[in-house]
Order: structure tokens, then C-alpha cells, then sequence
């Protein structure tokens, strides 16, 4: 059964890598039917393998790296909001790169809390409802670089893996919006820690539980957790 809130990779990308495994055989084919070169055959039969191997390897890594109770990142991911100390009182929260919805359930959790779950598209909004927070976490859809809200009206950011690119405007934007004194919580690829560091916001790397055959470029290779309090 496929998990509704889907995993690192979407579907299509790993429809589009079985399509071009499936098309080695198909030249293979053709090689056989026509110009019979054994050469050819080889290298077409070792390219199958390899791509077949690389499509299997990313299948069994999206697996494990699926939005799901008791994975991989469904630990790291309420590990994360812990670090924004969320207190037990009416609060204004962000979820900057909601995905399909799976983090601000999460965060529906505090009861108190008003959420905002902001993503490139709002196809968060069916799971939202079916969990029942619809009335108090509201989809929008919008480019996380650029929020339609005015400047400190969050108490709380939470980023949770939005983007493998732009990831450092995007943490901009959120410090944007959010209140002076407000807490910021972001895991992700980040190309300038530096500039994070030198607003007092802490930078760790933490790679506890991660097994090896995940950290490599594209997966959590380098993915870093920047959190704290605005205070300016």
C-alpha cells in the first residue's frame, strides 16, 4: 500500500528511472532483431544492470525514508520540534514546506496552536482534513521565498526538509516572518550556515540513527539543523 504522504523521492522520478531501466531491454531488442552486434549487447546488458541496481538501491532508500509513523524521518522530525520549546498557550506557528501535510500534524498535536502550512502547492489540504486539523492548520500554497505575510507575524518557523535548493532564502523568509523572540527551527540542506551563525541561531549536524547508505549526495549528506530565538 502506498504511503499517502509519500517519501524523499516523488513517484514520478522513480517512475521515470524504472521507464529508462525498461528501455535497455528494449534496445537490446532492437540490437538482437537487426544489426546483431555482440559488443553492443554487452554493454547495453551491463548498462541494464547498472541502472536496474541504481532504481532498486533509491526504491529501498525511499522506503526508508518515507513520512510515516516510526521512520527514520518521523523521528528526526518531532526531534526538530522539540527544539522550538512550543509552549502550552495560544501561538501562531508556521509549517514552511509542508509537503503533503505529514509535519503540521505534527504540530496540530498542541492543541492551542494556530497553523499556517505553506508549500509550493496545498495538496496538504485532503490530509489535513481526513486528520481533522483542517480547522485549526490552514493550507496555502505559495513559493517559500516568497510568504504572503507581513513582516514578525509567526511566534514560531518550522522547516522541516523544504527544498534541496534555495534553502538559505528560504530560511531568510521565514526568519522574516517570524516575531522577535519567536523560535526558528529549520533541518535541510543549507548552502550558507555562516550567515545563520552570525545571528546567534545555533548550527549542528546530527546524524544519530541515520544508517551509512543514506548519507550520500541527494539524501542526508550534509544536511545540517539551524535553530533559535530571533533576537533582532
Amino acid at each position: 500500500m502506498e504511503n499517502k504522504y509519500g517519501g524523499w523521492f516523488s513517484n514520478k522520478f522513480l517512475n521515470i528511472l524504472y521507464l529508462s531501466t525498461i528501455a535497455f531491454i528494449f534496445l537490446q531488442y532492437i540490437n538482437d532483431a537487426t544489426i546483431h552486434n555482440t559488443v553492443l549487447a554487452v554493454i547495453l546488458f551491463a548498462l541494464f544492470l547498472l541502472m536496474l541496481g541504481f532504481t532498486l538501491f533509491l526504491r529501498f532508500c525511499n522506503r526508508k525514508l518515507e513520512y510515516k509513523n516510526g521512520s527514520i524521518l518521523d523521528h528526526k522530525a518531532r526531534a526538530l520540534m522539540k527544539r522550538l520549546s512550543i509552549k502550552d498557550k495560544k501561538c501562531t506557528v508556521l509549517d514552511l514546506g509542508c509537503k503533503k501535510g505529514f509535519t503540521s500534524i505534527l504540530l496540530a498535536k498542541n492543541k492551542r496552536a494556530l497553523i499556517k502550512s505553506v508549500d509550493i502547492n496545498d495538496e496538504c489540504r485532503s490530509h489535513l482534513k481526513e486528520a481533522k486539523v483542517n480547522k485549526r492548520v490552514e493550507a496555502i500554497a505559495s513559493p517559500l521565498t516568497s510568504l504572503p505575510f507581513k513582516d514578525e507575524t509567526f511566534d514560531y518557523v518550522y522547516s522541516f526538509f523544504p527544498s534541496k535548493k534555495d534553502s538559505t532564502d528560504i530560511i531568510k523568509e521565514g526568519l522574516r516572518v517570524l516575531k522577535k523572540n519567536g523560535y526558528i527551527a529549520f533541518e535541510g540542506h543549507c548552502e550558507d550556515v555562516s550567515s545563520f551563525e552570525e545571528l546567534g541561531l545555533h548550527v549542528i549536524y546530527d546524524y544519530k540513527d541515520v544508517p551509512g547508505y543514506l548519507m550520500l549526495p541527494g539524501l542526508l549528506k550534509d544536511s545540517v539543523i539551524i535553530y533559535g530565538k530571533k533576537s533582532h
